[in-house]
């Protein structure tokens, strides 16, 4: 039971973090829509320090939304080689790489589809590394 509840939590976060990106996304192209209307001397200086910070922003939904989600999964039932997240993200990679597909051939294409095939990968690697050094890295509580 406690091992379903584990999936059931990671993909729980996982759609709560696909939603934090769509959320992110239009946030971020409000804010290039905001951009566009300045001059192209205020642009290319927006673009020329403040590129990296805006990255950086549709970025966040993928760094904080894998660790949350591999250590509150890990916190209902742990797993011994990440193999949980493997299979969980690989499955949920193909389908976003088919819903890219599908996004271009229709002209839907939304750039959160990407983001989010960075966080799956980022799920694969970042739970077997977390779970491969053991539960000391992932839960408070340390063996006496």
């Amino acid at each position: 039971m406690k091992r379903f509840i584990s999936w059931l939590v990671l993909y729980l976060i996982s759609l709560l973090t696909s939603i934090l990106t769509s959320l992110v996304v239009g946030i971020g192209s409000y804010l290039l829509g905001l951009v566009n209307e300045l001059n192209t001397f205020l642009r290319i200086v927006i673009y020329l320090f403040g590129g990296t910070t805006f990255i950086s922003f549709l970025f966040l939904p993928v760094y904080y939304g894998s660790f949350f989600a591999i250590t509150a999964s890990e916190a209902v039932k742990g797993t011994k080689k990440g193999t949980r997240y493997y299979v969980f993200a690989t499955y949920m990679l193909i389908s976003n790489i088919i819903g890219i597909i599908i996004g271009l051939t229709e002209s839907t294409f939304h750039i959160s589809y990407v983001i989010m095939c960075v966080y799956y990968i980022a799920l694969i690697v970042l739970g077997r590394e977390l779970t491969s050094k053991g539960d000391e890295h992932l839960t408070t509580e340390k063996a006496k």
